[in-house]
């Protein structure tokens, strides 16, 4: 019988065609794939879908990329059979996911850093309200996450950078799903929240930039840590697509 069929997205055209290929035997274990722009040339497709692509293959286990080699095709007792249009669709939106993530390190960072040199009385009220909130609904146990966006959104309101404030906002909404599942799932996010959002506070009211740049980095970069073992759950200790890299300004997020 006909049966609707399913978008196919670029990305996820490219991962199928490489793991035929690794399945037939085109490329073994140890073997390097061609390059971005050879890939590009073969399949017809642009760098994006193609990094994509890879970055979902380095997530999977499938091949591991290294400095000057590209990427390298990885021993495996069985390939996963990505052949399901909704698994691999998982696979493509977590990865998106953990993107707009390091997005937020690098908006939020410098909101803090802002917020501690502009942030008015009225604006650390707020931040005080927004705070005290976060913790009741974590203390009662309830859904947070409205709580959690005015407490940012509040920090970057303070920052009174409009690109800023309108960043925070999109970005926090389109992760949204996956905030609230989380929330309600990793009991220690919930009390890592409480006292990651007291040091950001503590920052601007010190007037400390560097603080409360450090304090909302070390926020994300437990945000993206937290993202990166629930959407790989069985992946190794280590590996991934995000990992934390400490550096002297306090972190950053960097691709595995």
């Amino acid at each position: 019988m006909l049966k609707p069929t399913r978008r196919t997205s670029l990305p996820e055209v490219v991962i199928n065609e490489l793991m035929d290929a690794i399945r037939d035997g085109t490329y073994s274990p140890g073997d390097r794939l061609p390059s971005e722009q050879e890939l590009m040339g073969i399949l017809g497709v642009g760098r994006s879908s193609i990094r994509e692509a890879i970055r979902v293959l380095v997530v999977l286990g499938v091949v591991d990329t290294k400095p000057g080699r590209g990427a390298i095709v990885l021993p495996l007792p069985s390939l996963p059979s990505l052949n399901k249009g909704a698994e691999l669709a998982l696979h493509l939106h977590r990865s998106a996911m953990l993107d707009l993530l390091e997005m937020r390190e690098a908006i939020e960072g410098q909101a803090a850093l802002l917020a501690a040199a502009r942030a008015t009385p009225a604006d650390l009220a707020e931040l005080d309200r927004c705070m005290q909130l976060v913790e009741e609904r974590v203390v009662g146990g309830r859904n947070y996450f409205k709580a959690n966006l005015s407490f940012h959104l509040a920090v970057a309101k303070a920052s009174r950078n409009a690109y800023i404030i309108e960043g925070v906002q999109q970005l926090l909404t389109q992760l949204r799903s996956f905030h609230e599942r989380l929330m309600t799932e990793d009991a220690a996010m919930r009390d890592r929240d409480v006292a990651e959002h007291r040091a950001i506070v503590e920052g601007i009211r010190r007037r400390d930039g560097e603080q409360a740049r450090a304090a909302a980095i070390a926020h994300m970069v437990s945000s993206a840590e937290a993202a990166r073992g629930f959407a790989t759950p069985t992946a190794p200790k280590g590996t991934g697509l995000i990992r934390a890299v400490a550096t002297p300004s306090g972190g950053l997020c960097r691709r595995g």
